[in-house]
């Protein structure tokens, strides 16, 4: 028990330090360049993705986080 009181502490500032992640963190979502081509809607294994276009563009890109399980795809 006494040996705690002399380890360093793994406690991160994170407003101040950002969190180094790695290339496989599966977090929040983003787009970029997107072209509306569905695919993305069709891979998706619990149908979290809901993608609308209009005039063959985007319109509308939506994510249920209630369904999302984090695939990566």
């Amino acid at each position: 028990m006494l040996l705690h009181l002399f380890r360093k502490s793994v406690t991160e500032e994170y407003p101040e330090c950002k969190p180094e992640l790695s290339d496989n963190f599966r977090g929040k979502h983003y787009l970029k360049n997107c072209i509306a081509c569905h695919l993305c809607q069709k891979v998706c294994p619990s149908d979290a993705i809901e993608i609308s276009t209009k005039d063959k563009k985007l319109d509308k890109y939506v994510i249920d986080y209630g369904k999302c399980i984090f695939c990566g795809n």
